[in-house]
């Protein structure tokens, strides 16, 4: 887990103003929020909870591509599994999937950031 923050805070990946600044142990967290904003009564706090959603998806994605991208061994999911040898060279393995699943998560990611802004604006 100390290796996984360390990373993190190398790439400044973490949802925090102050990784701009360097890599300091103080913007080793994901502290941005919204501001405070008023709903009708009766309004579900809707902006916070996609925020909300936003950010626990991004963080996800984050750590499955720090996951998918470390040196590992084979995992014991793939051991199993019997593939087709088609003379392609292409790697597959759960680590890589863990790659792919990051970057479609992250992709969705600019979908709901336009929702967001488009109804808020």
């Amino acid at each position: 887990m100390l290796n996984y923050r360390k990373w993190c805070l190398k790439h400044q990946l973490y949802t925090n103003p102050l990784n701009d600044l360097g890599n300091y142990t103080i913007a080793d967290h994901d502290v941005l929020h919204l501001p405070t904003m008023t709903v009708a009564a009766g309004e579900p706090p809707k902006y916070h909870t996609l925020f909300n959603q936003l950010k626990q998806e991004y963080a996800t994605a984050r750590f499955l591509y720090y996951e998918g991208t470390q040196p590992h061994k084979q995992h014991y999911a793939d051991q199993d599994v019997k593939l087709v040898d088609t003379l392609e060279y292409a790697e597959y393995s759960i680590h890589m999937e863990k790659v792919k699943i990051a970057f479609r998560l992250i992709y969705s990611l600019f979908d709901k950031i336009g929702y967001l802004l488009n109804d808020y604006l």
